[in-house]
C-alpha cells in the first residue's frame, strides 16, 4: 500500500472499530439489561449512540468507495465530489455519536454520584461537552467552501 492510497487501511480500521464496538455495546446491553436488568438511561444512550455511529461507519464506506483515501488526482471529478459529500456526511454524524456518547457517559456519572455539588458539575460540564460537540457539527455543516465549488 502506497503511502498515496490509505484507503484499505481505512476500511480496515472501519471494519475492525465496527466489530469491537458492537460487541462492547452488546456485551454491556446484555449484562447490564438481561442478567442484572438494571437498564438506565446511560445504557439507552449508549446504545442510540452505538446505532448513530453505525450509520457513520457504513457512511464511511460509502465515501471510501467513491474514493476516500486516495489521492483526489487519481480519481474522476464527480467521484471527488462524491466522496467529500459522503465525508461532509461522516464529520456530522461523528458529532452526534460525541454527543450522544458524552450524554451517556454523563448519566453514568450521575448514577454513581451523590454528592450535589458533583451532580451539578457533572450536569455542567456534560451540558458544555454536548454544546460544544453540536457546535462542531453545525460548522462542519456550515463551512465557508462548499462541496459544489471544488
Amino acid at each position: 500500500m502506497s503511502l498515496e492510497d490509505k484507503a484499505i487501511g481505512l476500511l480496515a480500521t472501519v471494519v475492525v472499530f465496527f466489530v469491537l464496538s458492537w460487541l462492547t455495546v452488546g456485551l454491556r446491553c446484555v449484562v447490564r439489561g438481561h442478567m442484572l436488568q438494571v437498564f438506565g438511561r446511560d445504557d439507552f444512550a449508549m446504545l442510540v449512540a452505538q446505532l448513530v455511529y453505525s450509520v457513520f461507519l457504513i457512511c464511511l464506506c460509502v465515501a471510501i468507495a467513491h474514493g476516500e483515501g486516495q489521492h483526489s488526482s487519481d480519481l474522476e471529478p464527480h467521484n471527488v465530489r462524491t466522496a467529500m459529500a459522503w465525508m461532509l456526511v461522516c464529520e456530522i454524524l461523528y458529532c452526534q455519536t460525541n454527543a450522544l456518547l458524552k450524554l451517556a457517559l454523563g448519566l453514568f456519572l450521575l448514577r454513581i454520584t451523590t454528592t450535589p455539588r458533583y451532580v451539578v458539575t457533572v450536569w455542567i460540564l456534560t451540558g458544555a461537552s454536548i454544546v460544544l460537540a453540536e457546535l462542531i457539527g453545525l460548522l462542519s455543516l456550515l463551512q465557508c467552501l462548499p462541496i459544489s465549488k471544488t
